[in-house]
């Protein structure tokens, strides 16, 4: 299994801040609803299959990660920032943590 995921920036898209914000909420409430109907929040019977909800509820996820690194990457862009140097700040935080090794 990859314990390290890369997530590109994207192309043939003229992102805005406000449009990114929308596009993670959007992404995170498609999230939450699954999570919802996979614990039978939405009165779907909890005989749905979980591997199949699983599958999705990954899915959903990983698009909400390339919505939230959309929006760091346009934010870097406006604002001319260094996305390397926050990335490494990010992992230090886990290390300290323990999260990271």
């Amino acid at each position: 299994m990859n314990n390290e995921i890369s997530f590109p920036k994207l192309s043939g898209l003229t992102p805005t801040i406000e449009s990114c914000t929308m596009k993670v909420l959007e992404e995170v409430g498609e999230l939450m609803q699954l999570i919802g109907k996979g614990q039978s929040k939405s009165g779907e019977s909890r005989e749905v299959v979980d591997l199949i909800w699983a599958v999705r509820a990954i899915e959903e996820s990983l698009d909400t990660a390339q919505s939230a690194i959309t929006m760091a990457f346009t934010l870097c862009d406006v604002y001319e920032i260094n996305l390397d140097k926050l990335i490494d700040k990010h992992e230090k935080k886990l290390r300290e943590k323990g999260y990271m090794v």
